[in-house]
């Protein structure tokens, strides 16, 4: 056989390392004293463990409860299966609450990042707390996420997850515990609005001819954003064309508000009080006609609330808040949220600061997990 020069077929496989969780064991002599004549036992060294379980065991169990949504009996059953490593609910239970307390700095750190940015996405879903009912929100900027479970869905939650001297722009739903922020400084979330606009098309006559007719200006106006947004344009181009779509919707609600249907009437008024927050998105760099970003932020969660039973203490809530506000936050700088919850864990046992969660921190988790 002559050997071509053309490069060689390559094939890859790839294969798990068997994983064996190893067990490092202290032994601490005690003996009676000559002087007291009482009995002493010697101390762990100071940078030991305490509990059953070491920081990456540790980290383990929260991520598959956290963030992959496990039950601590489906974790307890993992834990066994994959790594060998035999433990009780009890210590699921109690290893979630000692992560809990290792990530309250880096949570709290990420809520006040979150309400000093510019441009905040929000949103809100059901949360039950042994039955109780309760509400998730959530706060998102580029960088950062922040959850938060409250048994209130009004604007006093709402102030206290964006802070109730916020500053910056609001982009999220109609949901009235927002109203406090000023029009001016708000972005109404257009998916919403559609849904809104669809069914008031559906209520037939006059309701329907209005609907149909701003639905179609909504879909011109989406086709300049995209436009816009591939760089095919700049900002002016886009003012001037949403200027004339601007003019002919806000003249179609104004006919809504005196169609004769009373619901169309209704939606019709309250959307041109919030007028100023239809368009926001046209002026100010870094705010989408959509919440988007705040929908699929706090969808996992809403997976998770499926398929579990809620939580069942203020401690379960503290666990879920900050694990989200983790899990989200690593997902959205690229991080490998193992490693960061691992690192958090070490340093809070040693008394040591822990890793943050903003952005610019992101190097910290390398030499903290070293």
């Amino acid at each position: 056989m002559v050997r071509t020069d053309e490069d060689p077929q390559r094939l890859q496989n790839l294969e798990l390392a068997q994983i064996k969780a190893y067990v490092t064991e202290y032994l601490l002599l005690s003996g009676l004293c000559d002087q007291c004549g009482r009995l002493h036992l010697g101390k762990l060294p100071p940078e030991s463990p305490t509990g059953v379980l070491g920081p990456r065991a540790m980290a383990a169990v929260a991520v598959l409860s956290g963030k992959y949504h496990l039950s601590k009996r489906q974790v307890e059953e993992v834990l066994q299966d994959l790594l060998g490593i035999q433990v009780s609910l009890g210590t699921v239970s109690n290893t979630e609450a000692r992560v809990s307390a290792a990530l309250e700095a880096p949570f709290e750190e990420a809520r006040a990042y979150v309400r000093e940015q510019p441009v905040v996405h929000a949103d809100e879903t059901g949360h039950k707390m042994a039955g109780k009912k309760a509400w998730m929100w959530t706060a998102v900027t580029v960088a950062v996420s922040v959850f938060l479970i409250r048994f209130t869905r009004a604007t006093k939650a709402a102030k206290e997850l964006l802070g109730a001297t916020f500053a910056g722009i609001l982009v999220s739903d109609r949901w009235g515990a927002y109203n406090w922020v000023d029009t001016t400084r708000r972005q109404i979330c257009w998916a919403h609005l559609i849904r809104d606009l669809v069914k008031i098309e559906a209520r037939g006559w006059r309701s329907e001819e209005i609907a149909s007719e701003i639905l179609e200006y909504v879909k011109e106006m989406f086709v300049l954003w995209n436009t816009f947004q591939q760089g095919k344009r700049q900002r002016p181009w886009l003012q001037r064309k949403m200027k004339v779509i601007r003019e002919k919707i806000e003249g179609l609600l104004e006919q809504g508000e005196v169609c004769y249907h009373i619901k169309t009437q209704a939606t019709c008024k309250r959307l041109l009080k919030l007028k100023n927050a239809l368009w926001t998105y046209v002026d100010v760099p870094g705010v989408e006609p959509t919440n988007n970003l705040a929908e699929r932020t706090i969808r996992p969660y809403v997976l998770w609330r499926r398929v579990s039973f809620g939580t069942q203490s203020e401690r379960g809530n503290r666990f879920v808040e900050r694990m989200m506000t983790v899990s989200a936050t690593c997902r959205q700088q690229d991080r490998n949220v193992l490693e960061y919850v691992t690192a958090a864990v070490q340093a809070h046992t040693q008394g040591k600061a822990i890793p943050s969660l903003l952005p610019q921190a992101k190097a910290e988790i390398s030499e903290a997990a070293a």
